[in-house]
This record gives C-alpha cells, sequence and structure tokens, in this order.
C-alpha cells in the first residue's frame, strides 16, 4: 500500500542535532491515521555521514483492542509451516518529491534504516529542504496491511481451509457453472476487510459493507486475472457460509 506524507516548514527545526546525539528526541507529530494504526514523525537530525543529508525518522503506534482489526505496518510477517514467523521490512520511498513551487524534484530522498520495532529513517536531501522551505510530499510504497483476531476466534487451520475450499468450489465453480479457466492457483486465508470494502451478495443483489468484520477468503486464479481479477468468495467464519463476493474488474 502507498501512503503520501506532507511535509511543511514548521516540522523543521531551525538548528539541526546531529544524529548520534537524538536518541532522546521525539515530537510524536501525527502524520496520518489508517485503520488502528497511527503515523507519527520522530524526529528530522542531521545525518551521522554527511551535514548535506537529513535523517527523517518514522514510527507506528497501534491501537489493539480486543475486536478483530487491520494494523498498517512497515513489515510483513513470514510465517514458515509448522515453524517460526519472522518480521521483514520491505516499506521503500519513492526517490523524488512533489511540490506546489518546483513540481517535482527527483533523486531527494531514499531509504536510511528500519527499527528497532516499527519504525524507519529516510535521507532528505538538505539543499531540497532549503529550497522548498520543507514544503514538500514524499510516497511511502509498500507499507502492510496486517490483519488481527483475539485467539478465541475461529481459527483457520489446514484441514478447515480444505473444507470450505470445497465448500465454495462445490457451490459456486461446479453448481454456477463458472466459465472461467481455472490456473489450479488458489488461495484461503482469513482477514479483516479493509475499511470502505464491499462484497456483492448475489442473493439480495446490493453490495455489503464487511469494515472490520473478520472473514474467510477464498481466491481462484483463472486464466482472466490480467483483465478481471482473480474469483474471491468470502464466508462467514461463524456460519460457514458464502456472504459475498469482491467485485471484479
Amino acid at each position: 500500500m502507498s501512503f503520501d506524507v506532507t511535509f511543511t516548514h514548521g516540522m523543521f527545526p531551525d538548528k539541526y542535532v546531529v544524529a548520534y546525539k537524538s536518541n532522546d528526541i521525539d515530537w510524536k507529530i501525527p502524520l496520518f491515521t489508517y485503520e488502528n494504526t497511527t503515523a507519527y514523525l520522530k524526529s528530522i537530525v542531521e545525518s551521522n555521514e554527511s551535514p548535506d543529508k537529513l535523517y527523517a525518522n518514522f514510527y507506528f503506534i497501534h491501537d489493539i483492542s480486543n475486536k478483530p482489526g487491520n494494523i498498517l505496518s512497515s513489515c510483513y510477517v513470514n510465517i514458515e509451516q509448522n515453524g517460526e514467523h519472522s518480521y521483514t521490512n520491505n516499506v521503500n520511498v519513492k526517490k523524488h518529491v512533489l511540490t506546489s513551487e518546483f513540481g517535482t524534484i527527483k533523486n531527494v530522498t531514499s531509504m536510511r534504516s528500519f527499527g528497532p520495532g516499527d519504525q524507519m529513517a529516510i535521507y532528505l536531501d538538505k539543499s531540497m529542504v532549503e529550497k522548498t522551505k520543507g514544503n514538500f510530499t514524499i510516497t511511502f510504497d509498500g507499507l502492510n496491511l496486517i490483519s488481527y483476531i483475539p485467539s478465541s476466534m475461529h481459527a483457520l487451520d489446514e484441514n478447515k481451509k480444505a473444507q470450505i475450499r470445497n465448500m465454495v468450489y462445490d457451490q459456486v465453480m461446479t453448481r454456477q457453472g463458472s466459465k472461467d479457466k481455472l490456473t489450479g492457483v488458489e488461495e484461503v486465508f482469513a482477514a479483516v476487510g479493509r475499511n470502505g470494502q464491499k462484497i456483492f451478495d448475489a442473493d439480495t443483489k446490493k453490495y455489503i459493507d464487511i469494515s472490520g468484520r473478520y472473514v474467510y477468503y477464498v481466491v481462484f486464479h483463472t486464466e482472466a486475472d490480467g483483465l478481471l481479477g482473480p474469483i474471491t468468495v468470502i464466508v462467514d467464519p461463524v456460519t460457514e457460509k458464502i456472504i459475498g463476493y469482491l467485485p471484479r474488474e
């Protein structure tokens, strides 16, 4: 997922602290909120490597409750079958910035580092900051939406995945006689509906909002994926019945 962050003149100090002296600085300036996560600007300091570069430091705070939800993170979770899991940072920042006065300025930002925790830092070209008087927009690419549920809710183990997949295949692909040619690539997973996410109920011919709702997704990839996208069926984990479909293109 991509998000824009707009800097303004007031975010930049009159005098910069060098990075190695800045451990106790935390401005905690809120930048944006998405789902249950707020992104903050921690600080802007002078680079350890060169006075011509600045570090802009960011972190995420997640407001997790005892209900299903989503968080936005700079990390994604690697889960090995019956094994360990790990967290990998894969977010990046576009090298160009957008300004109202100068248009696009190229090659003035780059990733600097990640961590500890859900933190990241980027380089900013100091001359660009001075030229724009601190008024510009950067874009982060690759932020990850991660669903979470209380441990007491309906788990989706391999046996349950097979059961749900077979039920959906029988009802959708066999009984309804789908003409799509399947590639054999399939996915069954549990997730929480994003804010504003709607699915189509074929029975009522209406759209249903599943924002914040914990559901099962069953995905069948077809030879028409490039044109229409895959067939994605949504299942209620309590009733284990189909409740709708993600719209295709």
